[in-house]
């Protein structure tokens, strides 16, 4: 089947075996919502953000579950594109939501590598409204603190979290509980 197919790919880190065994299963299993998302996640896997990204937008388009919404926001981020993912982020917006605030974090942390330090000001401001909690996190007190000491420059700051496309294989692996 086809998550037994990209399961291999991924386990193996058979990334030549994926790039033949792709195509094949995102035409067959073109309108499979959970299909897409796994070869999204695979794709993701190898670091192949932009291949990746078409396949989530395509389980998107056929079931948008807030999940795919939260994989495509971080692929998009992890493009340097974070004012595209945080379209994907919206529905992350009340206190009962606490357990994926690390979102905006992450979001914010994007925004301060491409360089945008009052949109990141802005997401940190915005999270811990919601979220008073953050408050005390001791990552939100390092982005904020970076966001308030940049928000007039444009200098972006590295960032582990956010690779660089092409890299080579994720050494985080992924979840691909779905195989």
């Amino acid at each position: 089947t086809a998550r037994k197919a990209l399961g291999a790919c991924a386990a193996f880190q058979e990334q030549e075996l994926l790039t033949r065994v792709a195509p094949v299963v995102r035409q067959n299993f073109r309108d499979n919502a959970g299909v897409q998302l796994l070869l999204g996640q695979v794709y993701g896997h190898f670091d192949m953000l932009r291949e990746a990204e078409e396949a989530l937008r395509e389980s998107i388009r056929i079931d948008d579950k807030p999940e795919v919404r939260e994989s495509l926001a971080m692929n998009l981020i992890r493009q340097g594109r974070p004012s595209d993912a945080a379209t994907y982020l919206y529905h992350i917006n009340s206190p009962a939501m606490a357990s994926k605030s690390g979102y905006l974090l992450t979001l914010a942390e994007g925004y301060q590598a491409v360089g945008n330090h009052s949109n990141s000001l802005h997401v940190l401001t915005q999270a811990a409204q919601t979220f008073p909690d953050l408050q005390s996190d001791k990552t939100y007190k390092r982005l904020l603190k970076t966001a308030k000491k940049n928000q007039y420059s444009s200098k972006p700051i590295k960032s582990d979290l956010l690779q660089v496309a092409g890299a080579g294989a994720s050494k985080q692996g992924g979840d691909f509980s779905g195989i």
